[in-house]
């Protein structure tokens, strides 16, 4: 018994319920989430991304394949999006994710049993998208400017999931209604618009969760200057323009990778080697509710 008189309920027992422990620290390089994540390695989700550009890659000219050097086109991870559904999802619940990028989230979405609704600038990652989800239902990928579909757009849906890009640290298009290529001042007016428009098309008693991370400014050749505070500005967003409340705030730890080799050399500059992102779950309507709106997700239950 805990302090309240409630059963303690030994970890393993909790990831069994829950795929993790439901702790606000995911770990990406636990056996737990490498196990979630094995589920999905006969996917091929990234495709449609090879012409990315690294804004803080050796030639900002040039567009760098996914694997090259030591910089990475990011990908998000589809246990992820397992974890976040499984969490904040009602049982056959519809997502809407206005930077959905590569095809994880839709596909991850949909093999859970969900409807998923993906907006991307980009024709030809939208085509890609098509192409590797073109045999299942239940997903539509719209290729256009996310201000404008969420302007005009009259449906509603149960959840938002999204990873917006971080400024133009990666930059995936030179059209002006990417807001990938601009800089942070003009990037943040924009995606202020995008966000709050998203999150009016959700249900009442529903979440929102987005993965982002503060990333820094490009001064002098590099990106050694001041953070753009990205965490806290969407946070002053939401809660200042919705009816949405912060709800849940979290880290994902990536594996260390290459930040070892990179950290001698940045450390000069007294930068610290980032291995972490962040999630931030926002809620609209009555907390009580919750309980019994997403009881199914409970396997005690």
């Amino acid at each position: 018994m805990d302090l309240f008189g409630n059963e303690k309920m030994p970890l393993d027992n909790l990831a069994f319920r829950y795929g993790i422990n439901p702790f606000s620290v995911i770990d990406k390089t636990s056996l737990k989430f490498k196990k979630i994540e094995s589920k999905y390695n006969f996917l091929k989700l990234n495709n449609g991304r090879e012409n990315t550009k690294m804004s803080n890659y050796k030639n900002n000219s040039i567009y760098a394949p996914k694997n090259t050097g030591t910089q990475y086109i990011s990908e998000f991870s589809p246990a992820l999006v397992d974890i976040f559904t499984s969490w904040f999802c009602i049982k056959g619940g519809h997502i809407f994710d206005p930077f959905c990028g590569g095809a994880v989230r839709g596909v991850v979405s949909n093999f859970n049993g969900l409807k998923y609704t993906g907006i991307d600038v980009r024709q030809e990652q939208i085509d890609d998208n098509k192409k590797i989800t073109e045999k299942l239902n239940n997903i539509n990928y719209v290729c256009e400017d996310s201000l404008d579909y969420t302007r005009k757009s009259k449906l509603v849906f149960d959840m938002l999931l999204t990873c917006p890009p971080y400024g133009n640290l990666e930059t995936y298009s030179d059209l002006e209604s990417d807001i990938s290529n601009k800089n942070y001042e003009d990037f943040i007016c924009l995606y202020e618009k995008i966000i709050i428009n998203s999150l009016n098309l959700l249900k009442e008693n529903s979440f929102a969760v987005i993965v982002l991370s503060d990333f820094r400014q490009k001064e002098k050749g590099g990106y050694f200057g001041k953070i753009n505070p990205f965490v806290s500005d969407t946070i002053n967003i939401i809660l200042q323009n919705t009816e949405f409340y912060l709800y849940n705030k979290g880290v994902i730890i990536s594996a260390i990778g290459s930040a070892g080799m990179r950290a001698d050399k940045i450390f000069r500059y007294r930068k610290l080697t980032k291995i972490h992102e962040e999630f931030l779950v926002f809620y609209k309507g009555d907390f009580m509710e919750i309980k019994n709106k997403f009881k199914w997700l409970s396997k005690a239950n």
